[in-house]
């Protein structure tokens, strides 16, 4: 196994979390205007097996240049919204993805899915957007 580490969660009642998984995880995303199929890459996750969601931290992705624009659209007036409002968006030298984001009650997602091993192998087909840096950008705490 690799590296792993010990997480404490937001309430101590809780308790410790032991040997968590650091992992790439590798999500399929379907590109709502293009139909695509992405794999988004996010190096330095934790995988806590528990969880049937996914997380994003947003400094993760800010410290990848990616933008995050995550106030929802019924707190902008109407004259501030742009196509990017509400959402993440990642751009390099080959993509520019737009990712719309919706709310569930208070908490800002996209749709997401385990990608298959088929779609991780073909990166022609499937083409893969690291989200986050694969380099550690922190020390232990």
């Amino acid at each position: 196994m690799g590296t792993t580490i010990s997480v404490n969660p937001f309430d101590s009642s809780l308790g410790i979390i032991n040997n968590v998984p650091i992992v790439t995880a590798a999500l399929a995303y379907q590109d709502p205007m293009s139909l695509q199929t992405l794999i988004l890459c996010f190096p330095q996750s934790l995988y806590i097996k528990s969880l049937d969601t996914s997380l994003l931290c947003p400094l993760q992705l800010r410290a990848n240049g990616v933008t995050i624009h995550e106030t929802p659209l019924q707190f902008l007036h109407p004259s501030d919204r742009y196509v990017e409002s509400h959402s993440i968006v990642y751009d390099d030298d080959i993509h520019h993805l737009h990712i719309p984001l919706e709310l569930n009650g208070v908490i800002s997602h996209f749709h997401t899915r385990k990608s298959l091993q088929h779609e991780i192998a073909d990166e022609d087909r499937y083409p893969k957007i690291w989200m986050t840096n694969p380099k550690p950008c922190l020390g232990p705490v």
